[in-house]
């Protein structure tokens, strides 16, 4: 998986717990607050760290549905090839046996649904098995990290077009390098990663990144355009977004102003 890619599906992965997509339906739910949900973004990397307002019994069963979903041969547990249906070749195979073996905490060979459970909610453990496997690929010299050329070996490797110049590579390289060793390794790539997708979680609550013509308001186009280009939820409509919007505006003038705003993307990405 390419390494600046993976901010990306972190970035979706950030989205999908602090707004809470999971497939839920309204009852039992009330919305978070952007207060809430910027307190999960600043200090936590799981949906534990957002106060959702569900109950612990409608997550329990929530995380049995999801489980139920994956786990197709009905022996209890998850295979790595279980595990890869499910995140739709977002991991190479060599990954998911890794990701498998990494919450496989009574070593069965599978995922339990509390391993399951403990595994969605770690990203950055998920992204530690990831970034292990690519330093081992690209350390040559067995120093457990990557120097600068083998980090630009790694870029390469990945197909990641969007660093073109060594001194784009060099400055991302002297970014994740926090101890200023002249390696990285995985874990100072995680840190970096996770971050970065942090950050981009947060940006995307905020109105003013979809209020393209800088008017304080939200129309339907603007947000269909924007969100649309995220690719974090499938089939989403301009008739969708209508409709959503209409939900949540309190005036009735087709479009959202800011404080509107919040209640749109918390109703689309938990409906």
């Amino acid at each position: 998986r390419r390494f600046v890619a993976g901010v990306a599906a972190l970035t979706a992965s950030f989205a999908a717990a602090l707004l809470l997509i999971a497939g839920r339906g309204f009852h039992d739910w009330s919305p978070p607050s952007r207060q809430s949900v910027m307190r999960a973004a600043e200090h936590g990397s799981g949906s534990a760290a957002l106060d959702t307002g569900l109950g612990a019994e409608s997550s329990s069963r929530v995380e049995r549905g999801r489980f139920q979903s994956v786990e197709s041969d009905g022996d209890g547990e998850i295979s790595a090839q279980e595990l890869g249906y499910s995140l739709r070749s977002s991991f190479t195979s060599r990954e998911l046996a890794a990701l498998v073996e990494r919450f496989d905490k009574d070593k069965s060979g599978g995922l339990s649904a509390a391993e399951f459970e403990a595994m969605g909610h770690n990203f950055e453990a998920q992204q530690m098995v990831v970034d292990e496997i690519a330093v081992a690929d690209f350390d040559a010299d067995s120093s457990g990290g990557l120097d600068l050329g083998e980090f630009a070996a790694m870029l390469r490797s990945g197909g990641d077009g969007t660093l073109t110049k060594l001194s784009e590579v060099s400055r991302m390289f002297q970014g994740i390098d926090s101890d200023g060793n002249g390696q990285v390794s995985a874990g100072e790539m995680v840190s970096w990663q996770l971050s970065a997708a942090r950050a981009e979680a947060v940006r995307l609550t905020d109105a003013a990144y979809y209020d393209a013509n800088g008017d304080g308001r939200v129309s339907v186009e603007e947000f269909f355009r924007q969100f649309g280009e995220l690719h974090l939820v499938d089939g989403l409509t301009r008739a969708r977004v209508h409709d959503m919007v209409s939900a949540v505006d309190s005036d009735g003038d087709g479009t959202l102003s800011y404080e509107e705003f919040p209640y749109l993307l918390e109703l689309h990405l938990v409906d």
